[in-house]
């Protein structure tokens, strides 16, 4: 698929600008009807960009895997590093870990 990546800066996020209601990455813009859909969270994106290459609904093995390893284990080792200071990353890692929505659907598969 065609597609343009563009890098948002982490403190202004001015690239984001465009997005009223969200100020996080990733993001997908997606020409709809004459107008623009936004479309947000990874596994919601991932599960477009497959439906618009026409890939079967159901994840295969390995890719549930990796989404799973992504979401309980790299985005939580991440955050802790991307934040200006030790207790801001803190701060973040212990919100995500007391938001179990975040990850039901791992629980759910």
């Amino acid at each position: 698929l065609p597609c343009q990546t563009v890098e948002v800066n982490p403190w202004s996020k001015r690239e984001l600008a465009f997005s009223k209601d969200y100020k996080k990455v990733p993001v997908l813009v997606l020409p709809r009807d004459g107008h623009e859909e936004t479309v947000v969270e990874s596994d919601v994106i991932m599960d477009r960009v497959r439906a618009m290459q026409r890939v079967g609904k159901d994840l295969t093995e390995k890719e549930t895997v990796w989404r799973k390893w992504a979401n309980t284990i790299f985005i939580p080792a991440l955050t802790v590093n991307l934040y200006r200071s030790w207790s801001e990353s803190l701060q973040t890692f212990d919100y995500l870990m007391e938001q179990p929505q975040l990850f039901s659907w791992v629980r759910a598969g």
